[in-house]
C-alpha cells in the first residue's frame, strides 16, 4: 500500500521533575494507569529493552470519542529517549520518539514522529488536514498528564525530589 509520510510538529513540554523520574513514568508500559488518563497498554512480549506492546487510546473525533487499538515495538534508552515503531492499528504507519533532556532537576521532554495513511491522495488530504490535528492533541494531551503526574510525584519522593528552580 502506497503511504505518503507526514511529519508531526515536534512538541515540547518542560517539566519541574527529575529527568529518571519522567522516564520511569514514560517507560511504565503495562504496569497500570497514570492518574487522569484513560488509556490503557499492555506489554505482549519482552526482550532487554526492547518490547511489543498493546496500548488502547480514547480520542476525540468529530462524530464522538473512540478507543483506537495499536500494536507497536517500543525500544527504551533509559534515561534519554523511548522510539515507538506501529506494527497494527488504523494508521499503516507510525513512527514516533519521546526524547527527554534534563537540567538542575528540570526536564524537558520532546515529541516527534510521523504517520502515513493509505488511500493515496485521499488518504494524505485527510491525513494532512484531519488526522494530524487529532494526533497532536492527543499527544499534547498525553504529555501533559506525564507533566502533571511527574509533579506531583517529585513533590512527594525522597529519591527525585524536586530540586528544579525553574
Amino acid at each position: 500500500m502506497m503511504v505518503i509520510p507526514i511529519k508531526l510538529p515536534e512538541l515540547k513540554v518542560h517539566i519541574k521533575a527529575d529527568q529518571r523520574l519522567v522516564f520511569q513514568l514514560l517507560s511504565a508500559i503495562g504496569q497500570g494507569q497514570m492518574p487522569g488518563s484513560e488509556g490503557s497498554s499492555k506489554v505482549l512480549e519482552r526482550n532487554g529493552d526492547t518490547m511489543v506492546a498493546e496500548f488502547t487510546t480514547p480520542v476525540k473525533t468529530l462524530t464522538g470519542r473512540r478507543s483506537y487499538r495499536t500494536v507497536e515495538e517500543v525500544t527504551l534508552y533509559p534515561s534519554e529517549r523511548i522510539t515507538f515503531h506501529g506494527l497494527e492499528g488504523p494508521l499503516p504507519h507510525m513512527q514516533e520518539e519521546f526524547r527527554l533532556e534534563g537540567e538542575e532537576g528540570c526536564t524537558d521532554l520532546y515529541y516527534t514522529g510521523e504517520f502515513g495513511m493509505g488511500y493515496w491522495v485521499f488518504g494524505w488530504l485527510m491525513a494532512r488536514f484531519y488526522v494530524r490535528g487529532l494526533l497532536k492533541k492527543t499527544i499534547l494531551d498525553h504529555m501533559m498528564e506525564i507533566k502533571e503526574a511527574a509533579e506531583s510525584r517529585a513533590q512527594r519522593s525522597l529519591v527525585f525530589a524536586n530540586t528544579c528552580a525553574h
